[in-house]
């Protein structure tokens, strides 16, 4: 297992079986979301710096590091498998599409703005980003180019996301949010039990 530090600097390999911290080993500041490709690498967006790492599970430690330029400050993280393609959203309202092999953007669909995460359908050949403002922007490969090629309404602030590939569905979490007071700075406080679950599907 691995444990990406957002507010240190490393990344924490630990032994499933036994719960032994085996490693911590240096990545960079602001750790975000991580993806394996299941044959022995990490991939790990770093929200400072815009870059993206990709780390060797076996020697613990980052093997190859780029920056996700034009898109900036990466949360979210999706990976595609089949055809190593990475899908890294950015805070300036673009998604870094990045082939793995060559460790390159070869993509900047337009999203939209306040994103947290992404998905992949596997089976669909879909992109996803849960944006804060109040969608989801679907991504795909079409004529041989990666594009938005649909917008469906959510609500604001329902930004946490996880994808069920064999439902086909998109579950995103959110709250109730009362509105916010002239001159109010940071994250409101969600209203009260009022918790719950969007599913997006076909």
């Amino acid at each position: 297992m691995f444990a990406i530090n957002h507010n240190g600097e490393d990344a924490t390999a630990i032994d499933a079986k036994t719960g032994e911290v085996l490693k911590t080993f240096p990545t960079g500041k602001a750790g975000e979301f991580c993806q394996t490709d299941g044959a022995g690498k990490l991939y790990v967006n770093l929200e400072d710096s815009s870059e993206l790492l990709e780390i060797d599970a076996a020697k613990m430690e980052v093997t190859r590091k780029m920056s996700v330029a034009p898109a900036e400050h990466p949360s979210g993280l999706a990976i595609d498998v089949k055809n190593k393609k990475l899908f890294s959203v950015g805070d300036n309202k673009m998604m870094a599409v990045i082939d793995i092999p060559s460790f390159k953007v070869i993509a900047t669909p337009a999203i939209g703005s306040g994103p947290d995460a992404a998905g992949f359908d596997s089976t669909l050949g879909l992109a996803f980003s849960s944006n804060g403002e109040g969608n989801v922007t679907i991504v795909k490969l079409v004529n041989g180019k990666y594009d938005a090629v649909d917008t469906v309404t959510t609500e604001v602030r329902a930004r946490t996301m996880t994808v069920d590939e064999k439902l086909h569905r998109i579950y995103l979490l959110t709250a109730d949010y009362p509105p916010a007071a002239a001159g109010q700075k940071g994250r409101p406080t969600a209203t009260p039990d009022s918790f719950h679950v969007l599913v997006v599907g076909k």
